[in-house]
């Protein structure tokens, strides 16, 4: 087996240490805090150091190299996070895999980063075979559970520094993949000293973080946040809303991060009302429209205050409505992202580039220094601005009090009856009916249609098609009326959790009459 690196090395920045050094560095001053757990093994920090070491020996002696780009074709599990540290502390450029069991999809993405290794794991091992053929890939490594002995060290008993390798903080250190609701996906390319801006969040030695989605996406910075803070990732293979719940309580779980279609299914589940959730101190949605209705809806079922996180794969959180305004007692914040992080500024933009005033709609600018440095492959690079700051493609505006709204994409707008209708306005004017448990509203195929939208009903519920379409019309006028109006027992999702704009279009395409 070969490895071609053609990647350009940078040199060591003296003194300068990885998130991935520094996360083992707590083995030294905490061995034997348990830092990540599934629902058989607790790993110690001792032997998180122990396994990582040992891995990128291996993965060293197997020709993987600072500057490889090592994609992941991995699942939420203690392997995947050992693999990405090991290629993380050999200087490599890691990136975790969308949709790894699919292999058109998996081939596609590596053809995107310029893979030079694919990890595979138990579970995806034939997708990714196929994939590596597809894609023409040089390298494939299996990696396999980990052993008591890969926990105690023996492969690395030749010290702390035969495998501490010194990486520069210019160097390019992680991909990271855009959401791909519309089934496109993207790469960010992140420096080690960018990434370590993003997932470096200060102490947090009390947090538990539960994952339990697709670590190519947001999982990866707070699994990272969570252990570059002194705290303990609890990982869960699959979101499923009662081992969700029954972990929260089990587990002390105080952190928890859903895309809202997830969150409905969770405050939905019968067992929200009888599990024990006051060890939640954050359980927050990111990723999707949430109308102020929704909003209202999940304080009610859930019995804690949510928050909700507006951000981007290219420049991380950007804003956050904390549980501190997050409540029905300020029903004007709920239809918020709450104010900026620090650290990030936010503009507002007119068509013509200058600045709009409080209230006034534009398009979401972002200067943070969490930006990437750019997307990889041949995508338009316009969104990144010499001058430092990144074109978000959403529409918003911020308020008097510094609060964001944030109204959708640019291009999702719609002129309807004469008046500009954003998905947003149509998913509210739905959730504020009370018979709906949670809407999905896409633009129309045509587009001079307006909107189509798929709902999700409360289990009693008598309503029609007919009957919703006409209250729209009363409450709100015909505009907000969707072309196409479907119900569902459940909303197509990508492994992350966002809807799924290609298989959504496919239920309402049925729905459409003839």
């Amino acid at each position: 087996m070969s490895i071609t690196n053609t990647t350009p090395i940078h040199r060591p920045a003296p003194g300068f240490r990885s998130h991935a050094q520094r996360i083992l560095d707590h083995a030294v001053a905490q061995p034997t805090r348990v830092v990540l757990q599934d629902g058989q093994r607790q790993i110690t920090a001792r032997q998180l150091d122990h396994a990582v070491r040992g891995m990128a020996h291996r993965f060293a002696a197997e020709g993987v190299q600072a500057g490889c780009v090592v994609a992941l074709a991995a699942p939420v599990s203690i392997e995947a996070i050992v693999a990405r540290y090991a290629a993380t502390l050999l200087g490599c450029i890691t990136t975790l895999c969308p949709n790894p069991t699919v292999p058109d999809r998996l081939a596609e993405f590596l053809q995107l980063v310029e893979a030079d290794v694919l990890i595979c794991f138990p579970g995806a091992r034939t997708a990714a075979e196929a994939a590596s053929v597809q894609a023409g890939m040089p390298a494939l490594l299996h990696v396999e559970p980990l052993t008591p002995e890969d926990l105690a060290g023996h492969a690395s008993d030749e010290g702390r520094d035969a495998t501490d390798y010194p990486v520069a903080a210019a160097a390019r250190a992680a991909l990271v993949t855009s959401g791909g609701t519309t089934g496109g996906v993207k790469a960010s390319h992140f420096t080690f000293e960018q990434w370590t801006h993003t997932v470096d969040t200060g102490p947090c030695p009390e947090r538990r973080q539960l994952i339990c989605t697709s670590l190519a996406h947001v999982s990866q910075a707070h699994v990272d946040q969570t252990l570059l803070g002194g705290g303990r990732i609890v990982l869960l293979e699959h979101f499923s809303p009662g081992d969700v719940l029954r972990t929260i309580g089990a587990e002390r779980i105080t952190h928890l991060c859903l895309v809202e279609p997830l969150l409905v299914k969770l405050a939905d589940h019968p067992d929200v009302e009888h599990r024990d959730l006051s060890s939640l101190v954050a359980i927050s949605h990111i990723g999707a429209d949430a109308s102020a209705s929704l909003c209202r809806r999940l304080l009610g079922r859930l019995g804690v205050r949510p928050a909700h996180a507006y951000g981007a794969s290219e420049v991380g959180i950007i804003s956050l409505l904390d549980s501190r305004h997050y409540q029905v007692t300020e029903p004007d914040r709920l239809d918020t992202c709450g104010r900026p992080l620090d650290g990030v500024d936010v503009r507002i933009e007119r068509a013509d580039g200058t600045a709009a005033a409080a209230g006034e709609e534009g398009l979401i600018v972002v200067h943070s220094i969490r930006r990437a440095g750019g997307y990889v492959g041949s995508a338009d690079q316009s969104a990144f601005r010499p001058d430092g700051w990144y074109a978000t493609g959403d529409l918003g505006c911020l308020d008097v009090d510094g609060f964001l709204h944030v109204r959708g994409r640019a291009r999702d707008r719609r002129d309807v009856d004469g008046v500009a209708v954003m998905p947003l306005d149509v998913q509210e004017a739905l959730c504020s009916h009370p018979a709906v448990r949670y809407a999905v509203t896409i633009p129309a195929a045509i587009q001079g249609d307006g909107f189509d939208a798929l709902v999700l009903l409360e289990p009693a519920a008598k309503l029609t098609v007919d009957e919703l379409r006409a209250d729209i019309r009363t409450r709100y006028g015909p505009h907000l009326v969707p072309r196409v109006l479907a119900v569902a027992d459940r909303v197509p999702v990508t492994e992350q959790g966002k809807p799924d704009r290609r298989e959504i279009r496919e239920v309402l395409d049925l729905a459409r009459p003839e």
